[in-house]
């Protein structure tokens, strides 16, 4: 390999090296105390939501949008059929858990099969022209929408099913003020309606915040759809005045097609990014419920033994 070459090799191994450190940054942000889910569904439209924040539309939206059937995953089939939630979550199950503990950070060493880096054959290889960290394959039958904007510094991508019925959209953006990650979450969840023509009634499936207010996320069905939605800020300040940097994903599909979209897409296009597989704490000191019992952790849950157990449940 001539020096070129050898060159280009160090600087994209360095790009790998920096954005597993950034996304370490964001998982940990989900790490500790969680709150249980809300009994009803997030207000759409908060005064403060941040309106810089950019529509996955990419003007090519199908003019009909087709009404899939609204029957519940996963499939019996499903080889995760079986698999549940090792948060507070209790009202998945299947691969919408395991990409949900994925998601907020929930290391799952039982289905590591789950978390592919080379998914497609064959596959489309996607790399951001402003930030090379924003590297993937993703599926035919999908296409890749660039997402930038100096002004902001908006990184990021959209990646859209041809019919237009499924999202995975992952950017990050500096605005002005201060913003939560909730009104960040009500912000996606409204354009993914508004996307979707829908005016069905919101269900909160999940919802989880980090301890310090700054990460969160929701699993929410509207219509005949289910999303996965994770949000962190980072506030800081510039010239004196509050600006509030926004890392965002969000994964949409029909809720009868989730499964499979769940296993051969959005798992595959996080993985490659480095989003989720949390953190490898043992489950007595992870911060999380993992046995559902109400009690988190040693010396708390009793269960526990030690912080070092790695079993809630006594075993």
């Amino acid at each position: 390999m001539n020096r070129k070459g050898q060159m280009k090799g160090l600087i994209q191994r360095q790009f790998k090296l920096l954005f597993l450190l950034m996304s370490l940054i964001l998982v940990l942000g989900f790490l500790g105390a969680c709150n249980s889910s809300p009994t009803s569904a997030p207000p759409e439209n908060p005064a403060e939501t941040p309106n810089e924040t950019p529509s996955e539309n990419p003007g090519e939206t199908p003019s009909e949008t087709p009404n899939p059937s609204p029957e519940s995953p996963p499939p019996s089939s499903s080889p995760f059929a079986n698999a549940s939630s090792l948060t507070s979550c209790t009202n998945t199950r299947g691969a919408e858990a395991l990409y949900w503990d994925f998601m907020v950070g929930v290391i799952r060493v039982d289905y590591p099969e789950t978390v592919r880096l080379i998914p497609y054959a064959p596959g489309i290889p996607f790399i951001h022209p402003v930030q090379p960290l924003y590297n993937f394959i993703y599926p035919a039958g999908w296409q890749a929408d660039t997402l930038t904007d100096a002004s902001s510094q908006l990184t990021g991508v959209n990646v859209i099913r041809q019919d237009g019925q499924a999202v995975w959209r992952r950017l990050n953006l500096t605005v002005s003020g201060t913003v939560t990650p909730q009104q960040v979450i009500d912000n996606e969840l409204s354009q993914m309606r508004s996307r979707l023509s829908g005016t069905e009634s919101v269900e909160v499936v999940c919802f989880l915040e980090s301890q310090d207010k700054l990460a969160a996320a929701l699993l929410v069905r509207t219509g005949a759809y289910t999303a996965n939605i994770t949000a962190q800020v980072f506030p800081s300040s510039f010239l004196g005045n509050p600006v509030s940097t926004i890392f965002i994903q969000r994964a949409f599909s029909p809720t009868a097609q989730y499964e499979t979209e769940v296993v051969n897409t959005f798992f595959p296009l996080s993985g490659q990014m480095n989003l989720g597989g949390g953190s490898s704490d043992p489950e007595c000191s992870d911060g999380i419920d993992n046995d559902g019992d109400g009690q988190t952790d040693y010396p708390d849950d009793k269960g526990c033994t030690s912080k070092e157990d790695t079993s809630e449940s006594g075993g």
